[in-house]
């Protein structure tokens, strides 16, 4: 279907001036832990949506192979755009990584070697407007993801710990040990505190 709508596009000039974000806000479960929809949990088949990012410049296919997280898209989209990103912004921009120009590929080469650039963590919540109850039957209330460790906190304030390279189904909780945990939740804490100083609004 993408295919279609974007020869369409593409026969109609429209790419000549631009970029395209495909994307979505969440994933579905289907029972994988015991629930189907979503809204109840930050379990990865919740978090883990697609992201495809289009660009003219773009003369091949790449796969980008660290973390992205969905509040990268914004600034990525102003840097393609050539628009300076704000200041508040709490993302990171991973234009390099799909305006493969020579530019880009030395940015990606070296952010390889020396290990910047990429995303190192994802945070994610699942909270109600203040008011609004949040519905019983949801577990989660944050997560935050760095590299193949993943840190859950639950609604009751329980933190649940999962290695995504030896349980990519989020199946054993709690077999990350010390000091992986401790960094987890100074990580989760800190991003907590970064959220809480820029809310968004209702």
């Amino acid at each position: 279907a993408l295919d279609r709508l974007f020869a369409a596009l593409a026969a109609r000039g429209f790419f000549e001036h631009a970029v395209v974000a495909v994307t979505a806000d969440h994933g579905e479960e289907f029972q994988e832990h015991g629930a189907l929809g979503h809204g109840r949990g930050l379990f990865d088949e919740s978090l883990h949506v697609p992201l495809i990012v289009l660009v003219t410049d773009g003369a091949h296919a790449e796969v980008v192979d660290h973390l992205v997280s969905s509040v990268d898209i914004a600034p990525t989209m102003l840097e393609l755009a050539g628009i300076r990103v704000p200041d508040r912004f709490e993302g990171s921009s991973f234009a390099s990584e799909v305006r493969l120009d020579t530019w880009g590929r030395l940015r990606r080469a070296f952010g390889r070697i020396t290990g910047r650039g990429a995303t190192t963590t994802t945070y994610s919540e699942l909270l109600r407007p203040p008011g609004e109850e949040t519905p019983s039957e949801t577990l989660h209330e944050r997560a935050l993801v760095g590299d193949d460790l993943k840190i859950i906190r639950w609604r009751d304030g329980t933190p649940r710990y999962y290695d995504l390279h030896l349980h990519p189904g989020e199946e054993e909780p709690n077999i990350v040990e010390n000091p992986d945990r401790a960094h987890l939740e100074t990580t989760l804490a800190e991003a907590e505190t970064r959220a809480a100083r820029n809310p968004s609004a209702p």
